[in-house]
């Protein structure tokens, strides 16, 4: 919790910060703190990052995701409600899968360690997602992509990292609105 607290007081500043240097908008850069958003006073409108998610599954038909990321992200159902707010059907990897991917971020991945068995165990676990009816997987933490390079998933990921970005791009060079009700 402690964590989130610290995060909590960094955050309720960058907002002020980005705004006196002339931001338009802000984004979270992350997953798992999106959770603390709606905590955050804003002066500038912040892109959340499931806005983005949203409007890149309508755009590929994609109604029903497998959520994958930090056991946080995949637990604490904060994803899941937002996502299913929005309009898309949650399937979340098994308990024991959830423990695998946590472990696989937090022992492997945030040191850069991409390990076969791993990328291989990701790809299973993909796999079952989509017989259990996801259309596509969403990589929500940023490391998962590095399971992902060598394309050994047998269905679609989505990559909210990258997603959040070409939406903040397309917003900064005018090509995509912001949506409405997005300040903070």
């Amino acid at each position: 919790m402690r964590q989130n607290h610290t995060f909590l007081v960094h955050g309720r500043r960058s907002p002020r910060a980005v705004a006196a240097a002339g931001a338009d908008f802000a984004i979270l850069a992350t997953n798992t703190m999106h959770k603390v958003l709606p905590r955050i006073v804003s002066p500038v409108p912040v892109l959340h990052i499931l806005d983005a998610v949203r409007d890149y599954a309508h755009v590929a038909r994609v109604r029903r995701v497998g959520l994958t990321g930090t056991g946080f992200t995949m637990s604490d159902g904060f994803y899941q409600q937002e996502l299913e707010r929005r309009g898309l059907a949650v399937v979340l990897p098994a308990p024991e899968e959830q423990v695998e991917i946590h472990r696989m971020i937090y022992e492997e991945l945030i040191v850069g360690n991409v390990v076969p068995a791993s990328v291989a165990r990701f790809a299973t676990i993909a796999s079952h997602l989509a017989g259990r009816g996801a259309e596509a997987v969403l990589l929500a933490c940023t490391e998962l992509e590095l399971l992902t390079r060598s394309g050994s998933l047998s269905v679609p990921a989505l990559d909210t990292t990258k997603i959040h970005a070409d939406a903040a791009w397309e917003v900064a060079v005018g090509r995509r609105p912001l949506p409405p009700g997005i300040s903070a």
